[in-house]
């Protein structure tokens, strides 16, 4: 509930969006504490996990996600191929990195790469924040194309418009104080 400027009281209905969130992460505690975070952030999510690489790649062909989460370390499979790997399949999706430790060069290659953020585990309170910030970005760069889209449709229709009245002008009286 909420007052209006002239005084009348008025409800509104907010609806959360519920982000689909892919976390790649191989230590189930880990899984725990950032789901955990997300929650306690006031997100609505819906979180799917990827412990190795066989998953991430299946969960990349399902095409159903707005953030990817990952770990950096993996025994196996480091973040930078999983990186890699989503921005082959979807690079629009931001991909954020959750790791225990990102030195200062490799969080440069990461972005270098691709990487949207990165958040530190030791300050998972910033996950939430980093999540809607990339997603604003997606939703920011998405509004802008369909702006130059639109723009790009009257600058047609306009030029189209122009050739039609062109062969006009030579028709329409023209009194000599006017020319």
């Amino acid at each position: 509930i909420f007052e209006s400027a002239d005084g009348r009281h008025c409800r509104f209905l907010v609806m959360k969006r519920i982000i689909r969130i892919l976390l790649v992460e191989d230590n189930d505690a880990d899984v725990e504490m950032i789901r955990e975070s997300l929650r306690q952030g006031g997100l609505s999510f819906i979180l799917r996990h990827a412990a190795n690489e066989a998953d991430f790649v299946h969960e990349l062909q399902e095409d159903s996600m707005d953030v990817i989460l990952c770990d950096h370390g993996f025994p196996a499979f480091d973040g930078f191929k999983a990186l890699e790997l989503a921005r082959t399949h979807h690079p629009e999706v931001p991909f954020i990195f959750v790791t225990g430790a990102l030195g200062e060069d490799v969080a440069i290659a990461s972005f270098k790469n691709g990487a949207t953020d990165y958040v530190l585990k030791s300050r998972l309170t910033q996950l939430p924040h980093a999540v809607e910030r990339a997603l604003r970005e997606v939703d920011d760069c998405a509004a802008r194309k369909q702006l130059e889209r639109d723009r790009d449709q009257l600058i047609h229709e306009l030029k189209e418009t122009l050739a039609m009245i062109k062969p006009l002008t030579g028709l329409l009286p023209v009194c000599a104080d006017c020319k």
